[in-house]
């Protein structure tokens, strides 16, 4: 997965001797570094950056919610969950989620698994809530559907009786579709 940054191509020490004027490399050294801190928090805040992998245990649902990251959330994983998985949240002592599933109505998509190597028990998963989902041999308007295999999409909708229709999004082009579970479903 690839991240951007406000990358203001800075180096770490000023390009001055120190010897010769320390005053002033002391004082470019305090705008380098809170150039630096201004970059972080702009990132932080605009959602360029996600969360280190290391620190999502211990970022709550709603502090990853930003201006630009507002499709963006963190949640303990209960199950093993693939890259792209379609992904259902629930409640259990928290927030936490598991693979989506058309057999059954408590299991609706609301998300899917944006870690580029996916999640196992235990761990926090980024999820996106809306925006685009690669799927290689994606057809352009062709309608998206969470199916009865667990995390999986479909283009087709499930047939059998009890199971659950729910549009979770549509094809952009060949690799990609556009993500954005519907709120409403039926049971056949």
């Amino acid at each position: 997965m690839l991240q951007y940054s406000t990358n203001l191509n800075l180096s770490a020490l000023p390009e001055l001797d120190q010897k010769k004027d320390p005053l002033v490399y002391a004082e470019l050294l305090r705008l380098r570094s809170s150039l630096r801190l201004l970059q972080s928090a702009l990132d932080t805040y605009t959602g360029a950056l996600s969360t280190e992998t290391a620190y999502r245990n211990q970022t709550a649902p709603t502090s990853s919610i930003r201006v630009q990251n507002i499709s963006r959330i963190y949640a303990e994983a209960t199950e093993i969950i693939a890259y792209g998985a379609a992904v259902n949240i629930y409640n259990s002592a928290g927030l936490k989620c598991r693979n989506a599933n058309a057999t059954a109505a408590g299991k609706l998509c609301r998300t899917f698994c944006n870690n580029s190597a996916g999640a196992v028990s235990g761990d926090f998963v980024e999820l996106i809530i809306l925006g685009v989902l690669p799927i290689v041999g994606a057809i352009p308007g062709q309608d998206y559907y969470m199916s009865i295999t667990s995390g999986i999409i479909s283009a087709t909708p499930p047939v059998v009786a009890g199971n659950v229709v729910q549009r979770i999004g549509f094809g952009l082009d060949a690799n990609s579709i556009w993500f954005n579970p519907s709120l409403e479903w039926y049971v056949i």
